[in-house]
């Protein structure tokens, strides 16, 4: 399998986790939105695929959330900023981010334990403390409303997210550097 190819495809991700962690705006428009980083992580795919070929699965999840972040992008860009009218299907969205990125982590370690890198340990910790911190940020709180919560989770999040871009591109560096040979998953 060419690590190259892989290296390049983690690197892809990483630099996608990284522009899910910071958001650019003037005024009203996010100048680096958040269905940027899905079109990083539908390319990155592609150089997976071989190796895991479980990601192909996730294909339709990329898609489908890219979608709904351009959605909210260009809805927040025109200035409409109540998405009320759209709660039912940000519940939806939030549950199949939830699962995306709980399994896209996976797959992530399952690539470093193919290679016998030690960030698998890291990206499946990570993976659990994504997925308890956005299921409770999900829930149905208003917790922009307590300001101390507010700012503490906004903290909280973004040590997450740079977390898991530095244990990416780690890996990345150890892909690159060579070691064992890259098979793609048994039984797949």
């Amino acid at each position: 399998m060419d690590r190259n190819r892989v290296a390049r495809a983690v690197g892809l991700i990483a630099w996608g986790y990284l522009l899910l962690c910071f958001h650019l705006t003037v005024g009203t428009i996010v100048l680096v939105p958040n269905w940027l980083c899905y079109i990083f992580f539908l390319k990155a795919m592609g150089g997976l695929e071989p190796v895991v070929p479980a990601v192909k699965l996730l294909f339709p999840l990329v898609v489908l959330l890219g979608v709904w972040e351009g959605l909210l992008w260009g809805m927040s860009a025109v200035g409409i900023q109540d998405f009320t009218l759209l709660y039912g299907l940000q519940l939806v969205a939030s549950v199949l981010m939830i699962y995306f990125h709980f399994q896209f982590l996976t797959n992530l370690a399952e690539i470093a334990a193919q290679a016998m890198l030690p960030q698998r340990i890291p990206l499946l910790c990570l993976r659990t403390i994504r997925t308890l911190f956005t299921t409770v940020t999900a829930l149905p709180i208003a917790w922009t409303e307590v300001y101390p919560l507010a700012v503490v989770l906004g903290i909280v999040g973004v040590v997450i997210g740079i977390c898991t871009c530095v244990v990416l591109f780690g890996l990345r560096k150890a892909l690159k550097r060579g070691g064992l040979p890259l098979q793609p998953e048994m039984g797949k």
